[in-house]
């Protein structure tokens, strides 16, 4: 008589041994249908995405990158330090101009690099107070020009005789 209930018992572990599987394997097939669908909703969808701009945020929520189109349409990147405040811009204007703007903590633009529509370069570099102070260009004539100015904006170089 024990042998029947042994095999009993035996027979009630097997079945429910079998319905654990046939769950782990529901579950399986029904994993495996969900990835199949995403991977062909996936697969019909355009491979690109659209956007007017894109914001990173560090953990704390303040914006480090931008990548975003002006008021103008134009596109611009702008990389902030940890405060939010921009330090570097790269653009492009609505006229095809194209340049890279660098700014010092306080904001203030203090080295400008520009192509102008032409493909003419200029660099301009200002003071603390973001008044130019060297600017050197290539006009679309092919001439260079310089421009060096003391903190009053005066011709650096006026009347002081070079150094020796």
């Amino acid at each position: 008589m024990g042998d029947a209930k042994d095999v009993a018992f035996d027979s009630d572990a097997r079945v429910r041994a079998l319905e654990r599987r046939v769950e782990r394997l529901t579950a399986l097939v029904g994993l495996v249908f969900l990835v199949a669908i995403v991977f062909a909703a996936w697969r019909m969808l355009p491979h690109k995405l659209a956007a007017r701009g894109f914001v990173l945020a560090d953990a704390r929520g303040a914006r480090r990158a931008e990548l975003a189109l002006g008021l103008d349409g134009a596109p611009m990147l702008r990389l902030n330090n940890a405060a939010g405040r921009a330090r570097a811009m790269v653009f492009v204007k609505p006229d095809g101009a194209a340049g890279v703007k660098l700014a010092d903590s306080a904001g203030v633009n203090r080295i400008e690099v520009e192509l102008d529509a032409g493909g003419a370069p200029s660099l301009r570099l200002t003071g603390a107070d973001g008044r130019s102070r060297v600017a050197l260009g290539i006009d679309d004539a092919g001439s260079g020009s310089l421009v060096l100015r003391d903190r009053d904006l005066k011709p650096a170089n006026a009347g002081t005789p070079p150094p020796r």
